[in-house]
């Protein structure tokens, strides 16, 4: 009977979804934000549980004080560096296709991401799958700072050899 009632209810969900593309749209992005966009991955929020003791200073301060906005904005930061670089790793491999090899991560990640947008979705479930993009996202900050800095030592050197001449 349970089986039973778990059809219904998705079979239920299914016709919602398709008697209401909009809402079916917003439900899916809501719930890719909410997985998605919270940079601690949960941290804060299903580590909240405190004792009568109260907590020590520094915990006091991550938690609800000065640091807690630092360490918000670090990890922000941080998460958005790591889906850049990991777009620009992306890139630059469907341009020189490097070998596929180098995208086992990235597809584990990708099985992730989509396992979780059916099935049960909170930002602790994603942070696993945010770890695999560490790598990709490294490399591509690495790439851009590498080419940078080929376009500035160019110029430097083009500017020096131009002022010798």
């Amino acid at each position: 009977i349970a089986s039973e009632i778990t059809m219904d209810a998705i079979r239920e969900r299914i016709q919602t979804f398709k008697n209401d593309p909009a809402y079916c749209f917003n439900f899916y992005k809501n719930k890719i934000l909410k997985q998605w966009n919270e940079p601690t991955y949960g941290g804060f929020i299903n580590n909240s549980y405190h004792d009568e003791r109260g907590l020590p200073e520094a915990a006091n301060s991550m938690y609800y004080g000065e640091l807690h906005s630092f360490f918000i904005s670090f990890c922000n930061t941080y998460q958005l560096m790591i889906f850049l670089g990991a777009l620009l790793f992306l890139i630059v491999f469907m341009r020189y296709n490097k070998g596929i090899e180098q995208l086992v991560l990235f597809v584990v990640f990708l099985g992730g991401f989509f396992f979780h947008i059916l099935w049960e979705g909170d930002s602790r479930y994603a942070m696993p799958y945010f770890v695999l993009l560490i790598p990709y996202g490294v490399w591509g900050m690495s790439f851009v700072w590498e080419k940078a800095r080929e376009v500035v030592l160019n110029r430097i050197f083009v500017t020096r050899r131009n002022e010798i001449v």
